[in-house]
C-alpha cells in the first residue's frame, strides 16, 4: 500500500486533480494576502475568469447547490485538505477517484 503520493505518481495523476490543487490554494493565498495587497484577490479572480478546463475545477469541489446558492461551503480548506490526505495516501491519479473521496468527505464533515 503506497503511504504517500510519490513523486511519479502525482506527476502521472489527472491534470485535473494537478491543477485543480494548484488553483484552490492560489485562491486560499490571495485571500489571505487581500489585507496587505487587495489587488491580488481581484486579479486573481480576472485570471481564473478565462480560464478553463482543469485550472477551474477546483471551484465545483466545495460548493453548495442549494436554491439559488451557489458559494463554497465553510467547511472548503477542511474538505480540500482531508480529500487531498486520502488521496496521496492512496496514490491515487485518476480525477473521477478523487472527486468521489470529494463526495465523501463533504457527507462526512457537512452532513
Amino acid at each position: 500500500m503506497t503511504r504517500g503520493w510519490e513523486t511519479e505518481d502525482f506527476a502521472r495523476a489527472d491534470l485535473n486533480i494537478v491543477e485543480g490543487i494548484a488553483q484552490f490554494y492560489t485562491e486560499v493565498v490571495s485571500r489571505k494576502l487581500e489585507a496587505r495587497n487587495p489587488a491580488v484577490l481581484p486579479a486573481y479572480a480576472r485570471l481564473v475568469e478565462i480560464q478553463e478546463g482543469p485550472y477551474k475545477v477546483h471551484q465545483e469541489w466545495t460548493k453548495r447547490k442549494s436554491g439559488q446558492q451557489d458559494t463554497p461551503l465553510p467547511q472548503a480548506g477542511e474538505i480540500v485538505r482531508a480529500t487531498l490526505v486520502r488521496c496521496r495516501s492512496r496514490g491515487v491519479r485518476a480525477y473521477d477517484v478523487m472527486t468521489g473521496i470529494i463526495a465523501e468527505t463533504t457527507a462526512k464533515l457537512v452532513g
